[in-house]
């Protein structure tokens, strides 16, 4: 049984989008998956991808999650299908409490992201693949988003009393 939808990412035309369906129960549910939908038009939504992961667009890939990987596969836009096989981006990808991968990248290709094996440092892949720490201090960080132009990010922390705060990461 499905307990949710979550992690809404829309696809460069702006009238389709990404979307994660998601079940607690073990094991999980039938539908558990990524799926696209359609704001215009009777065009039912369909399933991408199996993984009950959040997933986004960025330059032509859809980025998600499998096991503690970061992968990325060929997404057609005009399509909305899947037309090759997925590739590892980043081994150890943290995941929020609720499982999901902290993870955002920008239509353009910018990404940023949180891995496990650096005591929850935030950073992104230069233009060498190479990790580059944004070098900010320790904290519990539930999800990203990455500015449209790659500039800036958006990350929701766990403040000191409990309440999330939204902080304001530049990337310059």
């Amino acid at each position: 049984e499905e307990e949710g939808h979550l992690y809404p990412s829309f696809l460069p035309d702006g009238e389709h989008f990404l979307y994660t369906v998601f079940s607690w129960a073990v094991p999980h549910a039938d539908s558990t998956g990524v799926y696209v939908a359609s704001l215009v038009g009777a065009e039912p939504p369909w399933r991408l991808l199996e993984d009950g992961t959040n997933a986004v667009f960025a330059s032509g890939f859809a980025l998600f999650t499998r096991r503690d990987a970061l992968m990325a596969q060929p997404l057609d836009v005009e399509s909305r299908q899947l037309t090759g096989p997925a590739v590892t981006i980043v081994d150890d990808i943290e995941r929020s409490a609720l499982g999901f991968a902290v993870f955002a990248a920008s239509h353009a290709g910018h990404l940023v992201y949180r891995v496990q094996t650096r005591e929850l440092d935030i950073g992104w892949l230069d233009s060498s693949e190479q990790f580059a720490s944004l070098g900010l201090p320790r904290m519990p960080v539930g999800q990203l988003r990455l500015s449209p132009s790659g500039r800036a990010a958006v990350a929701v922390v766990g403040g000191h009393d409990g309440i999330a705060e939204l902080w304001r990461i530049d990337l310059q």
